[in-house]
């Protein structure tokens, strides 16, 4: 694999199933910084993401998505990948 996202900032949702803990592997792989996203934090911790935080939010309800993307943009100032 390479770095083809090296620089890059990521949210990936559904962190703590299998389809979003393998998006964000792939994606922490390429060189994104990744910040997993899921309504169940503690699943999400327990997949072993590096990432700068996991987010917990469920997408399903806007304000508590909105406030996600906004803490991640907040700590990094931007968002590459959603």
């Amino acid at each position: 694999m390479g770095l083809r996202l090296q620089g890059k900032v990521a949210i990936i949702t559904g962190a703590a199933g299998s389809i979003g803990r393998d998006a964000a592997r792939l994606f922490a792989e390429e060189g994104a910084t990744v910040f997993p996203l899921d309504r169940d934090r503690r699943g999400a911790d327990a997949q072993g993401h590096e990432a700068i935080v996991r987010l917990d939010a469920d997408v399903t309800d806007e304000a508590s998505f909105a406030n996600a993307v906004s803490e991640c943009a907040a700590r990094v100032g931007r968002i590459d990948v959603l």
